[in-house]
């Protein structure tokens, strides 16, 4: 795993602490327009399991030294792979409903991110792993500065265990 990889994951590990910390936090959620179906709450949760998934891998890039081993590249795909499989299941009613720009910084950023970077550990391709990177920093960066403006309606959150 090269630098940039393991820098990106270490940005994504903070990003995803920062989710389930503003999570807990009322100041997080919103007001309650547009309106929420109950789909829609169950439909978010992919979101926050997307998130997991690559929590996760980024704990795998973290603890290894600096040589992964393949069983550790191998686990830290079927984490990548599970993360883009349930980015992939999140509506883009929902993303709307919870920030007018994250759909598009999502699919575009995040997404790409994680196909990137799953591709350059299959393909072998550093520049993959460098487009990646890039794509989920420059994600991070956007939800770190647009947080406080996300609505998700109390209680949508736990109810994702």
């Amino acid at each position: 795993m090269n630098s940039v990889s393991k820098s990106c994951l270490v940005t994504l590990a903070v990003f995803s602490q920062a989710f389930f910390a503003l999570s807990a936090s009322a100041g997080w959620f919103g007001s309650s327009k547009p309106a929420w179906s109950d789909e829609d709450k169950r439909n978010f949760c992919h979101f926050l399991y997307s998130q997991r998934a690559d929590g996760r891998a980024t704990d795998i890039s973290n603890s290894t030294s600096s040589y992964a081993s393949q069983a550790e590249v191998s686990q830290l795909l079927s984490y990548w792979r599970l993360a883009l499989q349930e980015a992939s299941r999140v509506s883009d009613t929902v993303l709307d409903k919870t920030h007018p720009g994250l759909r598009e910084k999502y699919r575009n950023q995040y997404q790409s991110g994680l196909q990137y970077q799953i591709a350059a550990f299959e393909q072998r391709n550093a520049e993959y792993s460098i487009t990646g990177a890039k794509l989920n920093s420059d994600f991070v960066d956007w939800f770190s500065a647009a947080r406080n403006q996300f609505k998700v309606p109390k209680g949508t959150v736990s109810a994702c265990r």
